[in-house]
């Protein structure tokens, strides 16, 4: 599927007015399936596997506290001070003079806006504060791998959660609706399987589905938490009331706010381009193109606001349609890690209890039933942007899908 996907991105270079930006696209992501490759090959071992994991843990860990030191300092500096500090500063050494200059001189996503109150959305160390939160989601599966006392997961995820709703970013909110629908759907669907099959029903690991959805709850306790942060006068400034917050989960549904009013009709203009070029689009990395807009702005965030539009106009409908079904098989496959573990084995009456139990990992199992909700809440929220393609965001995607790939069971230990 992947290799399929390399073809079409090379053939796109062909309509593309800037080739040179296609060309380096293309390196861009080549970089990032040879890295899943060798993740892919090393995750075949148990103990490298598990390794993995427990070492992604420290980049959410770390981003998620300079997050809430973020908050922190709005209480301290003026919106002045602020930028100074974040953008002009510590943004500027992360990537470079060009980015801050959009950042602090062109526009960012770094407040929210309701009258002329404004109130911190938060970034922590990445440009934007649309990715930040995908990358923590994408960590969320190996924290409660690793975290193995309840009210020590329930904590840590409360503060994931927490700063996850403070970054202000609408999709992932309204994403959440469907992966509580999707994890409802996954719960009945094993539940009447398993009746139909209740002589394996036994060696189902299918209880820590269940779960790690009751998890998610946590997620719409923490927004009466975020509730006074986001009303609380940030910035040395005060706030009239306390709607900011409201104001921005109602503008989800808003067909007239002004950002859902940009994105349909980007939406358009992206379904007028995939119908003009459907076959190879109009080039890998230049999407700008579809808008009238310089390539460069491609820098500045300038997409299809819809990952799987966004391919499709830039490689065709074809690249967009392969994508999709990869992206399918990946989840099939996480699901049958937790529901059909090694049958013939099983059926074997004769193994005993003590090698049918090797071939279980708690570990292992709670990571790939949270994977399974969480990999879809970052792919749902990519009908409204193109984030996840973000540097370190398609990092952590990367390595969660290599290890998704690469399991085997049983996995092989030493």
């Amino acid at each position: 599927m992947l290799f399929v996907l390399l073809i079409l991105a090379i053939f796109s270079v062909i309509p593309a007015p800037d080739k040179i930006a296609a060309i380096k696209r293309i390196i861009y992501f080549l970089n990032f399936a040879i890295l899943g490759v060798v993740i892919y090959d090393k995750a075949s071992n148990k103990e490298f596997t598990k390794r993995l994991i427990r070492n992604s843990i420290i980049p959410v860990a770390i981003v998620a506290a300079v997050g809430y030191i973020q908050v922190i300092s709005t209480y301290f500096i003026d919106i002045y001070q602020f930028m100074r500090v974040w953008g002009e500063g510590i943004q500027c050494r992360q990537f470079g003079e060009q980015w801050c200059n959009i950042a602090v001189w062109l526009g960012n996503t770094w407040f929210a806006y309701y009258g002329e109150q404004l109130s911190l959305r938060v970034f922590s160390l990445f440009p934007d504060s649309h990715s930040f939160p995908q990358f923590v989601l994408l960590g969320i599966p190996a924290i409660l791998a690793v975290v193995q006392k309840r009210w020590l997961r329930i904590t840590s995820l409360s503060f994931l959660f927490l700063i996850i709703i403070l970054s202000g970013t609408r999709g992932i909110w309204a994403a959440s609706m469907g992966v509580v629908l999707l994890a409802l759907g996954i719960v009945l669907y094993v539940k009447k399987q398993v009746s139909l099959k209740s002589a394996i029903a036994d060696f189902r690991d299918t209880k820590q589905i269940k779960r790690v959805a009751g998890y998610l709850t946590i997620f719409f306790i923490m927004f009466p938490v975020a509730f006074p942060i986001f009303s609380s006068p940030q910035f040395l400034v005060g706030k009239a009331d306390d709607e900011i917050l409201k104001a921005r989960i109602k503008s989800i549904l808003d067909f007239g706010e002004t950002s859902n009013v940009q994105r349909i009709e980007i939406w358009k203009k992206t379904l007028s381009s995939i119908k003009e070029k459907p076959l190879l689009g109009v080039g890998i990395g230049n999407f700008p193109v579809v808008l009238g807009q310089d390539i460069r702005l491609a820098k500045a965030g300038s997409s299809a606001h819809n990952l799987y539009l966004n391919i499709a106009a830039e490689m065709g409908i074809i690249a967009g349609a392969v994508f999709i079904w990869f992206l399918w098989l990946v989840f099939k496959k996480n699901y049958e890690i937790l529901t059909k573990p090694n049958m013939n084995l099983y059926y074997d009456r004769s193994i005993n209890s003590t090698l049918k139990n090797s071939f279980k990992d708690d570990f292992l199992t709670i990571y790939f039933a949270a994977t399974l909700l969480f990999v879809p809440w970052v792919l749902i929220y990519s009908l409204t942007d193109v984030a996840i393609l973000d540097e370190r965001a398609l990092l952590m995607f990367v390595v969660t899908v290599s290890i998704i790939l690469a399991h085997k069971n049983p996995i092989r230990s030493g």
